[in-house]
């Protein structure tokens, strides 16, 4: 009578070899997904967005179900909904209090030869070896505009536009009640991809990884939050600038773009600040809340909301958004960050070196 192979605790034939798989098809396989993120980049943004959310939220989700004794579906289809009317009601008020503060600023600037008079004091500008005046620059910035509008490529993208950020939106809600539910089978799926003999070591990888991603998307909302209280307060409440809400929401969100959002938002709250600006004072005031805000933001909010080990060096981070930028788009920029820090987890625990260690390797040589 022949005896049937009896299998291991991991579902393995007793005295079958174990295949090891090779660091070339690993490199491989990690080429061909990265290829295949690339081809499918258009489609990615939904999906960053919903995955990070369902991240942030999912120890909330388990903390709830164990405290209550309720089904994690249960409890996470309730935190989908939570989540999907709070963006709701902030998407409508919010949606709104912008358009009309947009009303405001093209009434404003709706005279662009004013506007202009006002920014190059009356003076004619050179421009490519030509002199323009304030009327010529209006034009020639109306008729460009004009010429596009006309053009059936406009109207057809702007349709497109619309079209997709519907589809969008309304596809991150369904994968964002789907990660809230399907977490934990998703992440058994991806492990289940990783060869049995590498899970340990990936597994101790995500053991130093994990608080690291999660304090810094965490931290990442706080910031925006701060940012965008800390500028309205500046803007509105003590420089009295024009459209301030609008900017302090604005201020908030490009601070998920590392350096140059930053940048950014300081130059467009200037433009409009300046605008109205009366006298050297009101530049003045302009300069020290800007100042203050990015040393609040860089010396204090963001060490302590995203820790020492969330902190790579600003070469890489630039490295990492043009890159991110160039190959992948918005998805690219939003994962930029969590790429270099995962790099930076990975090479630590290979190399044995704890996060955040200032210890100099022995055989390094000295500068």
């Amino acid at each position: 009578m022949t005896k049937s192979p009896k299998q291991d605790a991991s579902g393995k034939l007793e005295g079958t070899p174990v295949k090891h798989v090779s660091t070339n098809a690993t490199i491989a396989v990690l080429a061909a997904a990265v290829l295949l993120l690339y081809l499918v980049r258009v489609i990615l943004l939904p999906f960053v967005v919903s995955a990070v959310v369902a991240y942030i939220c999912s120890p909330v989700v388990d903390r709830a179900a164990s405290a209550f004794r309720l089904p994690r579906g249960a409890v996470a289809f309730g935190a989908g909904l939570v989540l999907a009317g709070i963006a709701a009601g902030v998407g409508y008020f919010g949606a709104s209090f912008v358009v009309h503060e947009l009303q405001r600023a093209v009434h404003e600037l709706g005279d662009l030869k004013t506007f202009i008079h006002q920014w190059i004091g009356g003076n004619s500008i050179s421009l490519f070896g030509k002199q323009l005046t304030d009327a010529q620059i209006a034009a020639t910035i109306s008729d460009a505009a004009q010429k596009w509008v006309n053009q059936t490529g406009g109207f057809v993208a702007l349709a497109a536009f619309g079209f997709a950020g519907f589809f969008g939106v309304l596809l991150a809600w369904v994968l964002l009640f789907y990660f809230l539910i399907g977490g934990k089978a998703v992440w058994r799926g991806i492990v289940w991809l990783i060869p049995p003999l590498d899970r340990p070591l990936v597994m101790l990888i995500w053991k130093d990884l994990d608080p690291v991603l999660r304090r810094y998307f965490v931290g990442l909302v706080i910031v925006v939050v701060y940012a965008s209280s800390a500028a309205y307060v500046g803007l509105g409440l003590i420089l009295h600038a024009p459209h301030a809400g609008v900017l302090a929401v604005l201020t908030g969100f490009l601070e998920l773009v590392p350096i140059v959002g930053p940048a950014a938002s300081a130059v467009i709250a200037g433009i409009f600040t300046l605008h109205s600006a009366k006298g050297p004072g009101a530049i003045l005031a302009y300069i020290a809340y800007a100042t203050a805000l990015r040393i609040s933001i860089d010396q204090l909010i963001g060490p302590i909301v995203l820790g020492r080990a969330a902190r790579v060096q600003p070469s890489v981070v630039i490295f990492c958004f043009l890159a991110g930028a160039i190959l992948f788009g918005v998805p690219g920029v939003v994962m930029a960050v969590p790429v270099a820090l995962t790099i930076k987890v990975v090479l630590g625990v290979l190399y044995n070196e704890p996060l955040g260690s200032a210890a100099r390797p022995k055989n390094l040589p000295r500068a």
